[in-house]
């Protein structure tokens, strides 16, 4: 697998530049660390929960599957002090996961079918599945159209989107995806539809919305170029757009994340640097700094002023830490957890 083996270790050497020494807690207090040091997995919140799922251990550019985590674990946000294993289904990474009206939904992934000690054989999945917390069961949803990984995935009014990431097959450099695909959760019998072409293919890269549309910021491209470019889809007219670049140089924009909080999109990347978007006119502007800067995490909502980062790779190794990251300034009233 020499080309993602070389990107990998490009990667780690870039991040190495710009990454500064590392704290684990914030001056705000801290959240019990996850239960392991994990990058490209899942995660979400719903009813007061931080939900984990997956992702990669080990060193940077080692993969197999003894590098994938077994693990789906939850934590109350509100009081809790332990992470709570809960049933998991296959151990996976670059996997997508969401929250809508109490369940969480878990999007394709990878899947590595080798030891540690023998040529990476990894394979992109179509599954999809949905868990409900109450029951503490899974239950199969209609696969995607092809294996999927190292995408990202978001929820606007009733529909899942799913953005970008490539198509892995064993030992090779994999089918890069411009063909974005939809999910009607309220819908009796779900079926995944087709929307109009990206204009763009990358992978690691963040999937958030803003004002009714989609935004896909960042990642990379097959030729290993990391894009800083902010696409705009609109979803009622089928067309594409684009905004403001994400600021920055080097690595950021690859193994990027987003979320919008109070209507405003915020991503984070490898520079530890937390940007805004307010609108699609707009520039994006730095509204705080990460204490541990980090890539391949997550960023989660935890009150209308603050979020999260999650897990993530570093230049000493993955993270177990979730930071809090306080915001400047009071976002538009909604709701602390979906």
């Amino acid at each position: 697998m020499p080309r993602r083996s070389t990107i990998a270790s490009w990667a780690v050497s870039c991040f190495l530049l710009i990454a500064s020494s590392c704290s684990a807690a914030d001056a705000q207090g801290t959240i019990t660390p996850l239960p392991e040091a994990i990058s490209s997995f899942g995660a979400a919140i719903c009813s007061e929960h931080l939900y984990v799922y997956g992702g990669h251990t080990g060193e940077a550019h080692q993969h197999s599957r003894d590098n994938l985590s077994t693990k789906f674990v939850r934590l109350k946000l509100t009081d809790g002090t332990e992470w709570e294993s809960l049933p998991a289904e296959a151990p996976l990474q670059g996997l997508a996961m969401v929250a809508y009206e109490g369940k969480l939904y878990r999007i394709g992934g990878m899947t590595a079918r080798n030891a540690s000690d023998a040529d990476a054989d990894l394979y992109s999945v179509p599954d999809v599945s949905r868990f409900d917390p109450q029951a503490k069961q899974w239950e199969r949803l209609p696969s995607l159209p092809e294996g999927r990984s190292s995408h990202d995935a978001v929820v606007v009014g009733t529909t899942l989107y799913v953005l970008g990431g490539w198509t892995l097959n064993g030992d090779g450099d994999g089918t890069w995806l411009s063909q974005p695909v939809s999910l009607d959760l309220s819908a009796d019998r779900p079926a995944w539809q087709t929307l109009p072409e990206q204009p763009f293919q990358r992978r690691a890269l963040a999937i958030s919305h803003l004002a009714g549309k989609l935004v896909a910021v960042g990642g990379i491209d097959a030729d290993g170029q990391v894009s800083r470019d902010t696409d705009i889809f609109d979803p009622r007219t089928g067309e594409w757009s684009t905004a403001a670049a994400l600021p920055g140089e080097g690595l950021n924009g690859f193994g990027v994340t987003a979320w919008n909080l109070g209507g405003k999109v915020y991503v984070s990347g490898s520079n530890g640097a937390v940007y805004v978007l307010e609108s699609a006119q707009a520039h994006w502007r730095e509204v705080a700094r990460l204490q541990a800067p980090r890539f391949f995490h997550r960023l989660l909502p935890l009150s209308p002023r603050s979020l999260l980062a999650v897990g993530g790779a570093a230049p000493a190794g993955h993270r177990r830490d979730v930071e809090t990251i306080q915001l400047e300034s009071a976002s538009r009233a909604g709701a602390l957890f979906p």
